[in-house]
């Protein structure tokens, strides 16, 4: 079948194109901005993520030399009992 294409239709056609070839580039636009702000995201999260990473490293260290003190304090505290002992009359042990 042969469609014989007027010169109305054609401007038209040519016009939908274009708006179709408009909207193509708003909604690619639009995608781009979408993925640039996922990216953002992505790197901001990687960030966070290893900030705390990093909190929790330090946090471990602390708390290993925290728990080392406490060791110290006990040992002292038992030497200062056992010496406290040894020193109270006869009776008392």
């Amino acid at each position: 079948m042969i469609r014989i294409v007027t010169h109305t239709r054609l401007a038209a056609l040519q016009q939908d194109a274009k708006g179709a070839r408009e909207r193509a580039r708003e909604v690619q636009g639009a995608a781009d901005r979408a993925y640039a702000g996922h990216l953002r995201t992505v790197y901001d999260l990687t960030a966070d993520a290893e900030a705390a990473e990093d909190a929790a490293e330090a946090a471990r260290a602390d708390a290993a030399i925290v728990r080392e003190l406490l060791e110290r304090t006990e040992a002292q505290l038992a030497n200062a009992r056992a010496t406290v002992t040894e020193q109270l009359p006869g009776s008392m042990r």
